[in-house]
């Protein structure tokens, strides 16, 4: 919070990814994906101030993806 408050965005972005262990772009989508998800529970359980912070968190998440998305890998079993 202190870095987005001294304008040191990238760096607050960098920070707040390695904390959390998300550190590409497609660990932050999958990220983004269980936070709607989770937004969505909250929601049917009739928790609206939970519902909407996790929405809140994925909007914020996926504004940390890169634009345009690196293309996905195709992976062998």
């Amino acid at each position: 919070m202190v870095l987005r408050h001294e304008g040191k965005n990238a760096l607050a972005d960098q920070v707040t990814l390695e904390a959390t262990g998300v550190t590409r772009a497609l660990e932050l989508a999958v990220y983004g994906q269980v936070l709607c998800s989770a937004a969505y529970t909250a929601a049917q359980h009739g928790d609206r101030a939970r519902a909407l912070k996790l929405v809140r968190d994925a909007v914020a998440a996926a504004r940390r993806l890169p634009h345009p998305l690196p293309a996905a890998r195709k992976s062998r079993v």
